[in-house]
C-alpha cells in the first residue's frame, strides 16, 4: 500500500493507493509518514496539475471498492466534463435508475476518490447540493474549473 500527501489551498490531501491502484483521496489535518509508490507519485503530480488548471482529464489507474447501484453512480460521474455539472437526477439517470436521485447523492457522498470521480459536478436541481468533504471545496473546486475553463 502506498500513501503519500499533496498540499493545496484547500487543505492537505491524502493519496492511497493498494496494488497499482488509487482506492483513496481524504482531506486531513496534515501530512504524516509517506510510502511512495509509482503510482501514488504519478496522483500526486496530476493532482497537481488540476490545481494549476494545467490538467483537465485524469489518466490513472483508480480501483473503485463498490458493488450495484453506487458502483455505476462513481462511474457515471467519471463521464462528466470538466467544468460541467449535472443535477442529483441526471446523475440517476446516467446511472441507469432516473427516479433515485436520492440514492445518486447518498453514493455521490460516499465517493471514496473525489475530484478524480468528481462527485464536486454534481448539484442539486436548486442548489448546491451537499459534498462530503464541505461545501467550502465544493465551491472552490466548481469555481477552479470555471477559472481555466477553455
Amino acid at each position: 500500500m502506498g500513501k503519500v500527501y499533496l498540499d493545496s489551498r484547500i487543505g492537505v490531501w491524502e493519496i492511497i493507493t493498494d496494488s497499482g491502484f488509487l482506492t483513496k483521496i481524504n482531506l486531513v489535518d496534515r501530512a504524516r509518514e509517506e510510502l511512495n509508490d509509482d503510482v501514488g507519485i504519478e496522483v500526486k503530480r496530476q493532482l497537481s496539475a488540476y490545481f494549476d488548471g494545467k490538467l483537465k482529464v485524469f489518466d490513472l489507474p483508480i480501483k473503485l471498492n463498490g458493488q450495484g447501484f453506487c458502483l455505476k453512480v462513481w462511474e457515471s460521474m467519471r463521464t462528466i466534463p470538466y467544468g460541467k455539472t449535472v443535477t442529483y437526477g441526471d446523475l440517476a439517470s446516467m446511472a441507469g435508475s432516473p427516479k433515485a436521485y436520492r440514492s445518486a447523492g447518498s453514493c455521490a457522498g460516499k465517493n471514496p476518490i473525489p475530484i478524480i470521480v468528481p462527485c464536486h459536478r454534481v448539484v442539486a436541481s436548486i442548489g448546491l447540493g451537499g459534498f462530503g468533504l464541505g461545501l467550502d471545496v465544493k465551491r472552490y473546486l466548481l469555481a477552479l474549473e470555471q477559472a481555466y475553463l477553455v
